[in-house]
C-alpha cells in the first residue's frame, strides 16, 4: 500500500472511532478468528472508555463454547455471529450507564492461518441495538492476501458498521476487491417485537428513558423500585425520590417485570398501557423479564433496590427457597457480592406495621439491609391533611395526624403506624398516625367537614369514617377499674356499634391542613405542645 494511501486510510480511521467515542452508545464485543485490528483502533484514540463497556476474544474451543453457552453448529456463520451480537448486546444492557443506548458486536471468521485451508477465506460480522440487527457476510479471494491483509479488511468493515450502529456517518473507504463477495442486511424491530422477544428471554430488558435527569460518571449505580405499577400513583414517585435523596447518588428507575413468578405474563398491550404511566409523568422505567429479586440483582449489578418490609419478610424466609435456610443465605450472599443494597420502608405486614430493626436479619446480610428513615417515608405515601383531637368524658385527649394516601379505593381503609413509635418521634403520649384510602381531595374536604361538625350521633355517612378512625387507633370501652378509655395496640378495624367504639367521646377537634413533610416540621407545625411526661409504649 502506497504512502499516500496508508494515511489517508489512517485518517479515516482515526476520524471513525473519534466519532465513535463522541456518540453516546456504549458497547460490547465478541471477536473471534479475525478483525482484532478494530479492537486496537479503538482502544488506541482517546475516549475508548465512552465507549467500550467490555471485549472478548473467545478464540479457542472451550472459551466459544461457553461464551454460547452450547457447542455451535459452525463456529464461522451467520447465526453463530448473530448470537454472539445478541449475547453482547444482553450483556451490555447490563454494563451500561443508565439511560445509554447499548451496541453488541459479534464476528465470527475463518481467515488465512499457517495452514492451508479447503474451504473460502471468509467472516460475519453482526451488530446488535434495541431495534436493529445488521449483519454482514464477506468472502474474500483465497491466495490475495497475507493473514494480516484478511485481518485488516474485516477490522476496516466492522469499524464501519459499530459507526453505523451508532449512528455515525463514515465515509467509505473501500479494501474489498471485484473478486471478493459480500451481502449486508438489516432488520428492524418494532416495539411490540422488541417488547416479544424480552417476554420470551430473547433479551435481558428495555429501558424507557424517560427522565430528564442526566447520567454523570458518578452516578452509575440504578436505584430501582419495582412493581406492577398498575397504576403508578404519587406515592411511588415520592418514595422513590426520597430513596435516591437518602443514597446521595443514583439514577431513579422504576422496573416492572413482564413475566410473573405465578401469573401468565402481560401481554404487550398491557406493557405498553404500564410505560405510557411513566412517559407521562416523566419517569425512567425498565421492563425486565426477572420477577425474582435475585434474578433482578443479576441483571442491574451495584444497584440500589427499593422495597417494604413485607418483601423483606419474604426474602428471608427459607419457606421461599425450598425450605432450605442454607440456600437462602446463599442466594442473598450472591446478591451482596454483586454489590446491591435493599432500601427497606416500613409496610404493614400480617396486619401488623414493620420496619427493617422488626426482622433478624442474618448476620453477614446485615449491612446488605438498609432502613429509610421512617420520618423521611411519611411525604412518600401520604400527605397529611389535618390533626384531630378527639376528648373523651374524663378529660383524655388523643392526637391523631389524618393522612391522605396517594391511589387506592373510594371506600376508606385505614392502617395506623405502630403507636410507640408515633408517640417516640412526636413526644406526645397519645399520638397515632391514620392513613385513609380515598381517590379524591374533595372527599376528603367533605370528610373532614363532617368531622368538623361531629355531634355524637351517628347521623350522617362521614359518622361511619369516624367511627373507623378511633377503631383504627384501638379506642375501646374503659375497663372496670378505671373510666379512662383503654388504648391498645391493637388494629381494632371492626366494630359492633357506634355506641360501643365511641364511648365516652363528647367532641372532635379539626384542626388546618398540614404541609409539613418530616417529623421534625410536623412538631413544628403541631397545634399542641410537645408533652414533657414519659412517653407511654402503648
Amino acid at each position: 500500500m502506497s504512502v499516500e494511501k496508508t494515511t489517508m486510510t489512517d485518517a479515516w480511521i482515526r476520524g471513525v472511532v473519534e466519532a465513535i467515542h463522541s456518540a453516546p452508545n456504549q458497547a460490547v464485543l465478541y471477536l473471534a478468528g479475525g478483525a482484532s485490528q478494530a479492537l486496537g483502533w479503538l482502544m488506541s484514540v482517546p475516549g475508548a472508555s465512552n465507549t467500550v463497556l467490555e471485549a472478548v476474544v473467545p478464540y479457542s474451543r472451550m472459551s466459544f463454547i461457553q461464551l454460547l453457552g452450547k457447542i455451535p453448529g459452525q463456529h464461522c456463520s451467520q447465526q453463530t455471529a448473530e448470537e454472539m451480537a445478541l449475547l453482547a448486546y444482553n450483556r451490555g444492557l447490563k454494563l451500561s450507564s443508565p439511560g445509554y443506548p447499548v451496541v453488541g458486536v459479534g464476528f465470527t471468521g475463518s481467515l488465512a492461518s499457517s495452514r492451508p485451508k479447503f474451504g473460502d477465506h471468509r467472516f460475519y460480522l453482526s451488530t446488535r441495538t434495541s431495534d436493529r440487527l445488521s449483519v454482514s457476510t464477506v468472502t474474500l479471494s483465497k491466495g490475495l492476501r497475507t493473514r494480516e491483509q484478511e485481518d485488516t479488511v474485516s477490522s476496516h468493515l466492522l469499524l464501519k458498521a459499530i459507526a453505523n450502529a451508532c449512528k455515525v456517518q463514515a465515509a467509505s473507504v473501500s479494501h474489498l476487491t471485484e473478486s471478493d463477495l459480500s451481502d449486508e442486511h438489516e432488520t428492524h424491530f418494532s416495539e411490540d417485537q422488541e417488547l416479544e422477544q424480552l417476554v420470551d428471554g430473547k433479551i435481558c430488558f428495555k429501558v424507557y428513558p424517560f427522565s430528564s435527569e442526566t447520567c454523570t460518571s458518578t452516578a452509575e449505580r440504578k436505584i430501582i423500585l419495582s412493581g406492577s405499577f398498575n397504576p403508578l400513583h404519587d406515592g411511588h414517585i415520592k418514595l422513590l425520590e426520597v430513596a435516591t435523596s437518602f443514597c446521595g447518588s443514583g439514577y431513579p428507575c422504576f422496573e416492572i417485570s413482564a413475566v410473573n413468578a405465578d401469573k401468565p405474563p402481560l401481554s404487550v398491550s398491557q406493557i405498553k398501557d404500564r410505560i405510557k404511566q411513566f412517559e407521562k409523568a416523566g419517569k425512567t422505567v425498565i421492563i425486565s423479564n426477572q420477577p425474582y429479586f435475585y434474578k433482578k440483582a443479576e441483571l442491574f449489578p451495584g444497584s440500589a433496590f427499593v422495597i417494604g418490609a413485607d418483601t423483606v419478610a419474604r426474602l428471608i424466609n427459607p419457606k421461599y427457597y425450598d425450605g432450605d435456610y442454607g440456600k437462602m443465605l446463599e442466594i442473598l450472599d450472591g446478591c451482596k457480592r454483586i454489590g446491591c443494597t435493599f432500601l427497606v420502608g416500613g409496610r404493614n405486614v400480617d396486619g401488623v406495621f414493620k420496619v427493617l430493626e422488626d426482622f433478624d436479619i442474618p448476620e453477614t446480610l446485615k449491612d446488605m439491609f438498609v432502613s429509610i428513615p421512617a420520618d423521611r417515608l411519611f411525604t412518600c405515601f401520604a400527605s397529611f391533611l389535618g390533626v384531630f383531637t378527639f376528648h373523651f368524658q374524663d378529660g383524655t385527649e388523643v392526637k391523631l395526624f389524618l393522612c391522605l394516601f396517594h391511589g387506592g379505593s373510594s371506600e376508606p381503609e385505614l392502617i395506623h403506624h405502630r403507636p410507640h413509635r408515633t408517640q417516640r418521634m412526636l413526644n406526645h403520649k397519645y399520638a397515632y398516625s391514620i392513613v385513609i384510602y380515598k381517590k379524591s381531595p374533595e372527599q376528603f374536604s367533605e370528610f373532614i367537614e363532617g368531622c368538623s361538625n361531629y355531634d355524637a350521633e351517628p347521623s350522617s355517612r362521614y359518622q361511619g369514617d369516624i367511627v373507623s378512625m378511633v377503631a383504627g387507633i384501638g379506642v375501646t370501652e374503659p375497663n372496670s377499674r378505671s373510666q379512662t378509655p383503654n388504648f391498645s395496640n391493637s388494629n381494632a378495624m371492626e366494630t359492633e356499634s357506634f355506641q360501643e367504639i365511641s364511648w365516652g367521646l363528647t367532641d372532635i377537634e379539626c384542626h388546618p391542613i398540614l404541609q409539613a413533610t418530616t417529623s421534625t416540621e410536623l412538631k413544628r407545625e403541631l397545634p399542641w405542645e410537645p408533652c414533657t411526661t414519659e412517653s407511654s409504649g402503648s
